[in-house]
């Protein structure tokens, strides 16, 4: 399954709307960035542009620009000093945060529609039948070796689901206690935070309900127009085709 992260896909989305410039400083400091390949129209001309600044995860603010020496004067300072070949990103019509609004809105739209495929794992014990799961759905319940290799796949008849628990047959606990189990389902995708946060949600569609948004936002009814179209078309493929014997935790 495709999936990206939360850097990856704010990164989509301000190309979507021609609004990223991603660059490398030549040099700099705590405070300032030169890059020799941005483009000149006159001093100030990046004022209240935001830099990202990949290398220290930091979000600043352009204060001032000379165009003689392309170099961005920011604020807040840096904890560290920037150097040569440091990478960075540069928006001038939409802020970073702004992407990453957008990007959950877009994962909490699917809320229901879209789900993670995930496993967890639990140890039979003597007597007790019931187990606790964090799963949304499960379609699958298998008995493991000590290998953790399977040995036997249980019938929909010895498993159920009941008051966000699952249950498991009183005989195959007795029979088989000490051993572990193996629960397939899925999940719902979770919000992303940090940059380097995944997730499988498809992509294309976060990308193109982001971009659709933020056009939007920008007053660009044409780019917006195209974008929901692509939104739609892509929604289909990320609403999850459940498998069979499917069954929701209901919590």
């Amino acid at each position: 399954m495709m999936s990206k992260t939360l850097a990856q896909l704010v990164t989509a989305v301000g190309a979507n709307v021609a609004d990223l410039y991603e660059g490398v400083a030549a040099s700099g400091s705590a405070t300032t960035l030169a890059d020799n390949s941005l483009v000149v129209a006159g001093d100030d001309e990046y004022n209240g542009a935001e830099l990202c600044i990949r290398s220290a995860g930091s979000i600043v603010y352009v204060t001032d620009f000379d165009a003689a020496t392309k170099t961005l004067t920011f604020s807040p300072a840096l904890s560290s000093t920037i150097a040569g070949a440091d990478p960075y990103e540069m928006r001038r019509r939409h802020l970073y945060a702004d992407a990453v609004r957008l990007v959950n809105q877009a994962i909490r739209d699917m809320q229901g529609e879209a789900l993670i495929d995930a496993d967890e794992t639990t140890v039979l014990a003597a007597s007790t039948y019931e187990y606790a799961t964090t799963l949304a759905a499960i379609y699958r319940v298998e008995l493991l070796d000590a290998g953790d290799n399977i040995y036997d796949r249980l019938q929909p008849g010895l498993w159920r689901i009941q008051d966000g628990k699952l249950y498991i047959s009183y005989r195959v606990v007795d029979e088989h206690y000490a051993k572990t189990v193996r629960v397939s389902g899925y999940t719902h995708p979770s919000e992303l935070a940090a940059r380097t946060d995944v997730t499988a949600l498809w992509p294309p569609f976060i990308e193109a309900y982001a971009t659709w948004k933020l056009a939007v936002q920008m007053g660009n009814t044409k780019l917006a127009e195209h974008w929901y179209m692509e939104k739609e078309r892509q929604r289909a493929k990320a609403i999850t085709q459940l498998r069979a014997n499917t069954r929701w935790v209901i919590r």
